[in-house]
């Protein structure tokens, strides 16, 4: 049995309801799908060890696993499809609860299409045709899957904050990544005062940014990078203390290089970008016509072989 997209709407549903009971018919109509398609998930959420065994609506949540699973796997098994402009409900970093935390870059926001929603922007595939009424019937539920889709959408800084306060929300132990590794004891929650004071105050001033040419150089040979360009607010001289480097890599023709490599490029090129973290495409990207408007106007080339 392999899970499908709606499976996970249905786990972090269950996340949402906390101790409170459900029955198979209550999530169904509150997650506006049929009665046997939650019957069906909640059995696939079993096989896949997510769940407990549940004959009937009394399977608990394997919390560590649908942690691991939501942290690596969610991003590579439902990748998020991007179109144009339109109306609808704002996800990933443009909702709460990442919104009260991470300044918008300026580019329109990643949004759930749907009539009744009030915010344009880039349309973002949710998960499950229904997740826009749902969410919005279910506050709880709603952040939880922005959170997600902020790891679906793959952006560093974004991705970073949406693991630490899934981990805090599933009970983690701090330990699903390297960016997560800080004691849940130090970190303050999102809707936390010590979050709340971090979030206000002045705007933030403009840095430059430090490039070691040297070591920029060795890791483009090393990966076998032909052109190696900035784009965003670094590229535009509006990069800020909490800014990360968006990247767009091109590979020369003879290398072995390939997407496949990225995260460990990922890894190792804040070191000629004193520490700041990267976030690193290809020009694939720009088969989407709406990343493509927004990236190639800043693009600037700081290596070519």
């Amino acid at each position: 049995m392999i899970l499908k997209p709606q499976d996970v709407v249905i786990l972090l549903k269950l996340v949402a309801l906390g101790p409170r009971p459900w029955t198979f018919q209550s999530v169904a109509m509150e997650l506006s799908i049929s009665q046997s398609e939650v019957h069906a998930g909640v059995r696939r959420a079993v096989t896949a060890r997510l769940m407990t065994d549940a004959a009937t609506a009394s399977g608990r949540l394997v919390r560590a696993a649908l942690l691991e699973f939501l942290v690596h796997g969610v991003k590579y098994a439902y990748p998020p499809g991007r179109g144009h402009i339109t109306g609808g409900v704002p996800t990933g970093y443009a909702a709460p609860p990442l919104n009260k935390v991470i300044a918008p870059p300026g580019d329109p926001p990643p949004v759930w299409p749907h009539a009744g929603g009030s915010v344009r922007g880039y349309a973002f595939a949710p998960l499950y045709r229904t997740v826009p009424q749902a969410a919005l019937r279910d506050s709880q539920l709603y952040e939880l899957l922005a959170l997600v889709d902020a790891i679906r959408d793959g952006r560093a800084r974004e991705c970073d904050v949406a693991v630490r306060e899934l981990e805090s929300r599933l009970g983690g132990d701090g330990g699903i990544t390297q960016a997560a590794s800080q004691p849940a004891a130090a970190r303050p929650a999102l809707h936390s005062p010590a979050a709340s004071r971090a979030s206000k105050g002045s705007k933030p001033v403009a840095q430059k940014l430090r490039i070691s040419q040297t070591r920029l150089a060795a890791l483009c040979r090393k990966y076998g990078i032909a052109k190696l360009s900035l784009f965003g607010s670094a590229s535009r001289g509006e990069l800020t203390p909490e800014s990360d480097v968006n990247l767009m890599v091109e590979f020369s023709s003879g290398s072995s290089a390939s997407r496949f490599d990225i995260a460990p490029m990922q890894d190792e090129f804040p070191a000629a970008f004193g520490g700041r973290e990267v976030d690193i495409v290809t020009p694939e990207i720009l088969l989407d016509p709406f990343r493509r408007d927004s990236i190639v106007p800043d693009l600037k080339p700081i290596y070519e072989a």
